[in-house]
C-alpha cells in the first residue's frame, strides 16, 4: 500500500464515523505518530476536517461520503 492509499484509507474511516484524531490513525494503523500528523494536515489542507487541537481530541470530518466517492471511487 502507498501513502496515498493508506491517507485515504484513513480518510474514509474519519467520513464513515463523522470524527478523526491522531490517537484513532496511531492505533487503527501500523504507523507512527509523525505520519498521523501528515495525515491529519493533508486532511485539514484540502479541507476535509475541522482540525482542533490536541492528539486525542477527534476532529469533525466534513467530507460527505458522496463528494467522498466522487473523488476516490469507493474505496473503502
Amino acid at each position: 500500500m502507498d501513502s496515498m492509499d493508506l491517507y485515504i484509507k484513513v480518510l474514509r474511516k474519519g467520513v464513515d464515523h463523522g470524527e478523526i484524531s491522531v490517537d484513532y490513525i496511531k492505533q487503527n494503523y501500523p504507523i507512527g505518530l509523525n505520519k498521523a500528523i501528515r495525515i491529519m494536515d493533508w486532511m485539514t489542507e484540502n479541507g476535509y476536517i475541522e482540525r482542533v487541537k490536541g492528539h486525542s481530541k477527534p476532529s469533525k470530518v466534513t467530507l460527505t461520503l458522496e463528494k467522498f466517492n466522487r473523488l476516490y471511487g469507493d474505496k473503502t
